[in-house]
C-alpha cells in the first residue's frame, strides 16, 4: 500500500515539474527538506522541553503515559511541518492560488518541462519520504504502519539519513541521531549490548518470527544482543531516527 503511495507522490510531483517548470518545484523539494532537516537537528531539545511541560500538566490524570516519546514525535511533526507551512505562506503567497504558474507554464520548452519533470520528481521523493515518516508517529493499528525494510521504494529513510548528515553528533563515522550509536566491530565480551528495535505485532511480550524489526547489524536476522559503541556513557544505546521509523517507536 504504502509502495503505491509512495509512486503517486513521485508521479504526481514529475507531472507538477513538467506543467509549472523546475523553479517551483525545486524550491518546493529544497523547502521540505530543510524543514525535515530542521526537524532532525531540533525534535531532541525541543521535544524534552514539549515532554516537561505534558509531564507538568497531565502527569496527574495520565501517569503511565510515554511523556518523553510522545513529545519527541510531536516536536518533530510540529517543526517539520509547521515549518514548511511557514515557509509557503511566507515566501510563496501566490503558489497558492498558481495563476501566475498557469500563465507561465504555457511557454516552457520541451527541455524545461523534462528538466521540471526531474526535478518535481526529486521533489516528491523527498516529499513522499516525509510522509512515511509522519505515518509511522500515527496511532494506527501496528499492522498498518508503514514496513520500510519490505518496501521497494523507502524513501523515509533515505531522506532521515540525508538530513541526518546535518547533525554534528557523530560515532565512529555514523550520525547519532538519525542512525543511533553504531555497532562495536570486534568488541570483547565487556562492550556493552543491546537488541535489536522490534514491533510486537502479536502481543505477547517477547520477539517472535512473526514480528517486525531494524536490522540494526545487517545480518539479516533478528539479533537479542549485539556489541555497540556507548558513546554518551550512558550504558543504553541511542536509538537512531531511522530505527524509531522503521519500527515505529517513538518513545
Amino acid at each position: 500500500m504504502y509502495d503505491l503511495l509512495v509512486a503517486v507522490i513521485i508521479a504526481l510531483g514529475a507531472w507538477f515539474g513538467s506543467v509549472f517548470g523546475i523553479v517551483p518545484v525545486a524550491a518546493f523539494g529544497l523547502e521540505i527538506f530543510g524543514a525535515l532537516t530542521a526537524g532532525v537537528l531540533l525534535h531532541e531539545p525541543v521535544g524534552g522541553l514539549l515532554a516537561w511541560f505534558l509531564r507538568l500538566t497531565l502527569g496527574a490524570v495520565w501517569p503511565d503515559a510515554s511523556f518523553q516519546g510522545l513529545g519527541v514525535s510531536l516536536s518533530f511533526f510540529v517543526i517539520v511541518w509547521g515549518t514548511m507551512v511557514l515557509l509557503r505562506f511566507l515566501y510563496h503567497p501566490d503558489d497558492l492560488t498558481l495563476s501566475d504558474s498557469v500563465q507561465e507554464a504555457t511557454s516552457l520548452s520541451l527541455i524545461e518541462r523534462v528538466a521540471g519533470g526531474a526535478a518535481g520528481g526529486a521533489a516528491g521523493y523527498v516529499t513522499a519520504g516525509a510522509f512515511l515518516v509522519t505515518c509511522s508517529m500515527l496511532p494506527l493499528p501496528r499492522i498498518l504502519l508503514p514496513a520500510p525494510q519490505s518496501m521497494f521504494i523507502d524513501a523515509g529513510s533515505v531522506v532521515l539519513r540525508a538530513a541526518g548528515r546535518f547533525q554534528p553528533d557523530t560515532a565512529e563515522g555514523q550520525s547519532l541521531v538519525a542512525l543511533g550509536e553504531p555497532l562495536a566491530i570486534g568488541a570483547g565480551d565487556a562492550a556493552p549490548k543491546a537488541c535489536e528495535p522490534w514491533i510486537d505485532l502479536n502481543g505477547d511480550g517477547e520477539y517472535s518470527e512473526t514480528d517486525r524489526w531494524y536490522d540494526s547489524d545487517g545480518n539479516g536476522a533478528y539479533t537479542a544482543a549485539f556489541a555497540y559503541v556507548d558513546a554518551d556513557g550512558d550504558g543504553t544505546r541511542r536509538i537512531g531516527l531511522v530505527e524509531k521509523y522503521a519500527t515505529a517507536t517513538w518513545h
